[in-house]
């Protein structure tokens, strides 16, 4: 037997049989709890992250911590341009808004351009903080598309077509003095409506650029002429050497409509012409591609919209294309004084450069 204590006070007798059957538990085992020093995190989920000024956007922050707990109204947050973190211990938190709930979502209204982000402090029930910065939000005000300059071209062509533009550079820049609107709309396009410019003179001897094959022109017998060779007629191959669909578009009558086959010499030419990467020297980052010339389509539409006529281009055969000035009721393969030779961006009166120029279609 072994003599205990009541908590009385009083002795018992307890039997040992009953003590080694029952549970033994030693004082002061337990296991001290470790302490807390995790901040707790954040999750910013945003509704976008491009927006214009003044445009709201939506961002919903959710709190995490496993141990001590979120002291949710000591969480607090910054939205601004800083793009690195603010720092657990900046006297900016001191002013920044308060949390209300978790997970709670925020509505915040940039005012001008710039790359926002939205910066939280997390601080938990033991003190401990961290720092969440979101993703990049981008503010800038919806640029003025094509589709929009088109549109807006298309309103008044006969004021517009001819005009000179700013602000269009590229490499051989130095070629060209002025461009100028040629055409706007969807016609040429698989992709919507562009805008087409066209340099205001012909393109100066020396910039004329290489076929494909590495092949140039030869000079002709004017200042800014060039004629071709059998070696820069053989750098193409004829309707095969044009796979761009975009550029196809130029000729749609041609190739889509009629889906005409060709190895003839002119399409050759045409398809030097329609070389976008022998003409990428005059493709500045606004444009989507430069090509040697308009095709004959978009002369004819361009200028029926621009002096109010109704003239059409067709592809008449393989050989290529015929024109019409009585909206198509008859069409030929060449018609005197069509166009109006005091109308500069159809025809150049100096012929002191070239006698004419090259369009980018085949010509019965």
């Amino acid at each position: 037997n072994i003599t205990g204590l009541k908590p009385e006070g009083l002795e018992e007798v307890i039997p040992i049989e009953d003590l080694l059957t029952g549970e033994v538990s030693e004082g002061g085992s337990e296991t001290p709890e470790e302490p807390d020093t995790t901040a707790p995190t954040a999750t910013i989920s945003l509704n976008t992250t491009t927006v214009e000024p003044n445009t709201a956007i939506e961002a919903t922050v959710t709190f995490t911590d496993n141990q001590s707990g979120v002291a949710t109204g000591n969480c607090k947050y910054i939205f601004d341009t800083t793009s690195g973190n603010v720092g657990i211990d900046s006297t900016s938190w001191n002013t920044a808004e308060s949390f209300e709930s978790n997970p709670q979502t925020l509505t915040l209204t940039p005012n001008a351009e710039g790359t926002y982000y939205l910066h939280v402090l997390t601080v938990d029930n033991a003190g401990n903080k961290g720092e969440t910065t979101s993703e990049a939000i981008i503010v800038e005000e919806e640029g003025i598309t094509a589709e929009d300059i088109a549109e807006e071209i298309l309103t008044n062509p006969e004021t517009y077509y001819g005009k000179t533009v700013t602000g269009y550079t590229c490499d051989n820049g130095s070629a060209v003095a002025n461009w100028k609107i040629f055409y706007a709309g969807n016609d040429f396009s698989t992709d919507g409506y562009h805008v087409y410019l066209i340099s205001d003179y012909y393109i100066p001897y020396a910039n004329i650029p290489k076929t494909s094959g590495g092949q140039s022109l030869t000079k002709g017998s004017y200042s800014h002429s060039a004629v071709w060779s059998t070696n820069t007629l053989n750098s193409y191959s004829g309707t095969v050497s044009i796979t761009d669909s975009e550029i196809k578009k130029l000729n749609n009558d041609y190739f889509y409509v009629k889906s005409y086959p060709s190895t003839a010499n002119n399409m050759k030419a045409v398809a030097y012409m329609l070389d976008k990467e022998a003409w990428s020297g005059y493709k500045g980052e606004k444009a989507d591609y430069a090509v040697g010339g308009p095709s004959i389509e978009m002369i004819m539409k361009s200028y029926s919209q621009k002096h109010n006529v109704n003239f059409k281009a067709q592809a008449s055969s393989a050989t290529g294309y015929q024109v019409s000035n009585n909206g198509g009721s008859s069409y030929t393969n060449s018609i005197n004084n069509m166009l109006s030779t005091t109308d500069s961006l159809y025809v150049i009166s100096d012929t002191s450069g070239a006698y004419g120029y090259w369009v980018s279609s085949p010509s019965a």
